[in-house]
């Protein structure tokens, strides 16, 4: 299968002598392997939305998952390798001319890899990127100078964001017990009451819990949970839907398909084609 490239390099001027400016972006539908013994000369913030790779640096691996990205610092070496064959990435390169300062601000050493990411708004943001680097005039890159920075402090106020929530999380082991049941016995007919009974709290409590620290109801994650198998499951089996429906747990296919248009703004069908096209 051919591999569907989409990126913009646009030309280097006086905005390069600015604190931050953008080099390239772009996304690879079928990411390649790509083995940096050197790393390479730009920083760069990579983010997975399909499949998943793994990303070697600095003598450990990291599986990367939809949702998941990472900052890899320049020059600084490293390896993508997808694991699945479809494995969709989007990425921005920049340059930094006061990065001692900055990335010690963000705490950003070589690399940093992120988790639970916005895949819809930082695509967005790239899409904008992207759009005005094709202009490739002075006003355009120095746009995109900005846009570059509010993208890494996207990421940097997300990661503290999250890193916040899982010490609050740590804090309350009643939510982390809940959570657990659900990602091992999402297909089973769970109720609030068994979450709350596991957890040790009441259905109320444990509600509030939920909507503090993840800011969603109980059924809300469990739904997000089912769907997520679902999705690798109409990508890597030949499973009809209502087969699918009833693994993961949706008491109809109805429901299931209803849940997954709201959560993924198309049918599981529209999903599946998209994916194997």
């Amino acid at each position: 299968m051919p591999h569907k490239t989409i990126n913009s390099y646009p030309s280097i001027g006086k905005e390069a002598e600015l604190p931050i400016f953008m080099r390239a972006v772009g996304c690879n539908e079928y990411q390649p392997d790509d083995d940096r013994l050197e790393g390479y000369i730009y920083h760069q913030i990579y983010f997975v939305e399909e499949g998943e790779l793994r990303f070697s640096v600095n003598g450990e691996n990291f599986r990367i998952s939809p949702g998941m990205g990472f900052f890899i610092r320049a020059h600084c070496p490293y390896r993508i390798e997808p694991l699945t064959n479809l494995c969709t990435t989007h990425w921005v390169s920049f340059g930094c001319g006061c990065e001692e300062t900055l990335f010690s601000l963000l705490a950003l050493d070589d690399s940093l890899i992120y988790s639970e990411l916005p895949v819809k708004e930082l695509k967005m943001q790239l899409k904008e990127m992207y759009l005005l680097s094709t202009e490739d005039t002075f006003y355009s890159r120095c746009q995109n100078s900005a846009n570059v920075y509010r993208y890494l402090m996207d990421f940097y106020a997300h990661h503290e964001r999250r890193q916040t929530e899982k010490k609050e999380e740590a804090a309350n082991p009643a939510l982390l017990l809940a959570k657990r049941y659900i990602e091992q016995y999402y297909f089973d007919n769970l109720t609030l009451d068994t979450l709350a009974s596991f957890a040790n709290v009441s259905p109320q409590h444990l509600c509030r819990l939920f909507q503090t620290h993840m800011h969603m109801r109980p059924t809300h994650y469990i739904n997000q949970t089912r769907i997520k198998v679902a999705k690798w499951q109409l990508h890597n089996t030949d499973k009809t839907i209502s087969e699918i429906a009833e693994a993961v747990g949706f008491s109809t296919p109805y429901y299931f398909t209803n849940t997954f248009k709201k959560l993924e703004h198309m049918s599981p069908s529209a999903y599946r084609k998209l994916v194997r096209s």
